[in-house]
């Protein structure tokens, strides 16, 4: 979860614990096939509202025994219908709902996709004008998510260019690059062009400066054992030896270059050679040559 929903949760906590307020939260993960989709998020929802509310916890039961006791599994549209009859239930306090990371549920297949579920799912409550219900959608600004969502928003917060987010991603580059093990090796000089990089770069984006910097801690052992800055390109690998000039291969057995055969069982010839004097002869002569290349 963001680090910004995890404040906004933590603050609303206070009056959940003493009965001033009611709230639900879910997240999305790209990592988690079951957190990415609508009813995912609806039956989620659905067991944190019912948890700490009798009124609530009826609607559930008549959800569940309408589908022969849990026999039966309820589709989106009956999910949708439970949490509206919740939500607009008399005499309720605030009742908070949180969705972070809806830029993490894919928008890349079926029709409508996953993502587009949730949206419709989100206009449909800020279509019930309720004025106790209030709901909080954290994202990446991307466009299908824009499009849908600042219509409907009677509050907006953009994070990437607040001064504030960049100071605290500034400290959070920090503590990491002082605090790795296999950093603290590293120039002073390395490390701060490491922090001025990253916060340049990161635009606000916590998720992204995270996955920056896991990739960057997987390599610090690559170059914990150089001694030049960073800022300067490494020396290129070497480049491969050509390999050798691959030799014909021959039938039957190798003979040295420029003598004729010796043995009586060279394949071309069916006749025995007359035999020659015994200094020049080659024992073996298969020892010191093959038939095949190196």
């Amino acid at each position: 979860m963001s680090p910004i929903s995890s404040a906004i949760i933590r603050d609303i906590e206070g009056m959940r614990a003493v009965g001033l307020a009611t709230m639900a939260y879910y997240y999305f993960d790209f990592r988690d096939v079951k957190k990415q989709d609508r009813y995912g998020l609806l039956s989620s929802l659905l067991c944190q509202l019912s948890y700490k509310s009798d009124s609530c916890y009826k609607v559930l039961s008549q959800l569940y025994s309408s589908n022969a006791s849990g026999i039966g599994k309820p589709d989106d549209s009956a999910l949708t219908e439970c949490i509206k009859e919740m939500l607009v239930l008399p005499g309720q306090g605030p009742i908070y709902i949180i969705i972070d990371a809806l830029d993490e549920c894919p928008n890349i297949s079926g029709t409508p996709s996953a993502r587009e579920k949730i949206l419709e799912l989100v206009e449909e409550l800020v279509d019930l004008n309720l004025p106790n219900v209030h709901l909080c959608v954290t994202s990446h600004p991307e466009v299908d998510i824009r499009t849908v969502l600042e219509p409907l928003t009677s509050l907006q917060i953009s994070l990437h260019n607040e001064s504030g987010q960049k100071e605290d991603i500034v400290v959070y580059i920090k503590s990491v690059v002082h605090s790795d093990r296999s950093m603290r090796k590293w120039r002073e000089e390395d490390k701060q062009l490491v922090i001025d990089i990253l916060s340049e770069k990161a635009d606000g984006m916590y998720v992204i400066l995270s996955g920056a910097l896991r990739w960057m801690l997987t390599r610090t052992h690559r170059f914990s054992h150089h001694h030049r800055p960073l800022n300067r390109p490494l020396p290129h690998p070497p480049l491969p030896r050509p390999s050798p000039k691959p030799r014909p291969l021959r039938r039957g057995l190798a003979r040295p270059p420029g003598n004729k055969p010796r043995s009586p069982l060279h394949p071309t010839r069916s006749r025995p050679l007359p035999a020659q004097p015994s200094s020049q002869l080659d024992p073996q002569p298969w020892a010191s040559h093959t038939p095949f290349p190196p």
